[in-house]
C-alpha cells in the first residue's frame, strides 16, 4: 500500500532535524536507518528523495550531504557511509522543542482530535513522531498518543459539526438537569470543550436568546434545510458584559439554562461565566440564588444585589402579615 504523502514528508523532515543534532552534525546510514527502525533499502530510498527536496520541504533549507553507494558496494560499507548536512540559511539547524513544549503540542492534539475529519486524525500519529524527533531528550513521547481520541460514536457532535458548517439550523430534544424534556429549534454557532464534556453554543428560537446545551443530553437531532446567518448571532461579548460566578452544585442549573460558559468544576462547586444580557436581570437572577453564590468577580454588581436584598427586606417590613410569615390578599 503507497504511503501517505504526509507521513513520508513527517518523516523526512525529522530525519533532518536528527541529523542537524548530532555532533557536528554527521552520521552514517547505518545509525539513521537504526533510529528510524529502516531497511537499508528504504533508509537510502529515503536519502534520495531528501537529496531531491533541498528547499522544497515545508518550513527546511538545507544541503545533505550523502554519495549513493556504486553497485556491488558491500552492505556494511553502505550502512558505514556518512551523512552530513547544513542549513543554507545561515540559521541553526535544526529548529527544536523542549519536552515539556512537545507534551503540551501533544495535549492540544488530543483535545482536538474528536472534531478533525478522518484523513486529520490519521496524520496526527506521524506529525507527533516528528516533532518527538525535535524533542531535547528524545523521551519517545509520541507513545502518549496511543489512546488519542477519535470521533467515533460522536454522531452528535459531527451532525453539529455538518450544520455548523453548512450554517443551517438543527432541531432535537433536550434533556435539563432537572429531567426535564423539550423540543429545541436552534441556530448552531460554537463548540467548545468543558469539564462535562462537548457543549453548543446555539441561538434557540423556543428561548429566543443564546443558550448552551451539553451534547450529551441531546436526542433525535436533525438537521434542517432552514438557513442561518451566524454573524446575525455574535457570539463575542465585551469583557464587562459577563460575570464569573462559583456556585454550589444545588444552582447549577443556572449555568445550564442561561449561556453559561463552564470555567470549573469540582464535586462541590461550579465556576461559570454568566452574560449580562440585561444587567437588572442578571441581578434579580443571583439574588434568587444568593445562598448559593460562592464568590461573584463584579463587586459593582453585589452591591447591587445586596442594595436590592435590602429594599426588598424593608418593603416586606412594611407589610403586615400572619405569624407564620403568610400575607393576607
Amino acid at each position: 500500500m503507497p504511503e501517505h504523502a504526509s507521513h513520508a514528508i513527517a518523516r523526512y523532515l525529522a530525519m533532518v532535524t536528527w541529523i542537524g543534532r548530532q555532533p557536528q552534525r554527521r552520521t552514517t546510514v547505518g545509525e539513521l536507518a537504526e533510529h528510524f527502525g529502516r531497511s537499508l533499502r528504504q533508509i537510502e530510498n529515503d536519502l534520495r528523495q531528501l537529496t531531491l527536496f533541498r528547499d522544497s520541504l515545508p518550513g527546511e533549507s538545507f544541503e545533505l550531504s550523502w554519495f549513493e553507494p556504486e553497485k556491488g558496494t558491500s552492505s556494511a560499507e553502505r550502512l558505514a557511509t556518512p551523512i552530513s548536512v547544513r542549513s543554507t540559511r545561515g540559521l541553526d539547524l535544526p529548529p527544536s522543542f523542549t519536552d515539556e513544549e512537545v507534551a503540551t503540542i501533544i495535549v492540544g492534539l488530543r483535545a482536538i482530535a474528536p472534531l478533525l475529519d478522518e484523513a486529520e486524525q490519521n496524520a496526527i500519529p506521524a506529525t507527533v513522531m516528528a516533532l518527538d524527533a525535535m524533542s531535547a531528550s528524545h523521551a519517545h513521547l509520541h507513545e502518549n498518543i496511543v489512546d488519542m481520541p477519535r470521533s467515533e460514536g460522536g454522531a452528535t457532535l459531527q451532525m453539529v459539526r455538518e450544520a455548523m458548517i453548512a450554517q443551517r439550523m438543527m432541531t432535537f430534544t433536550y434533556t435539563a438537569h432537572n429531567q426535564a424534556r423539550s423540543e429545541r429549534r436552534v441556530e448552531p454557532l460554537a463548540l467548545e470543550q468543558g469539564p462535562s464534556g462537548w457543549q453548543l453554543h446555539a441561538w434557540c428560537h423556543s428561548a429566543q436568546s443564546l443558550r448552551l446545551f451539553v451534547l450529551d443530553r441531546i436526542e433525535d437531532l436533525e438537521i434542517s434545510t432552514e438557513a442561518f446567518d451566524p454573524a446575525l448571532r455574535p457570539l463575542q461579548r465585551e469583557e464587562s458584559s459577563t460575570v464569573q460566578v462559583t456556585l454550589t452544585k444545588d444552582a447549577q442549573w443556572v449555568g445550564e439554562a442561561y449561556a453559561s460558559r463552564i470555567l470549573h468544576t469540582s464535586p462541590e462547586t461550579l465556576t461559570i461565566e454568566l452574560p449580562i444580557w440585561d444587567r437588572q436581570w442578571v441581578r434579580d437572577l443571583l439574588t434568587r440564588v444568593a445562598s448559593s453564590i460562592v464568590a461573584l468577580s463584579d463587586a459593582q454588581l453585589a452591591g447591587e444585589m445586596s442594595e436590592h436584598a435590602r429594599n426588598v427586606l424593608e418593603v416586606w417590613g412594611q407589610v403586615t402579615g400572619n405569624a407564620d410569615g403568610t400575607l393576607e390578599l
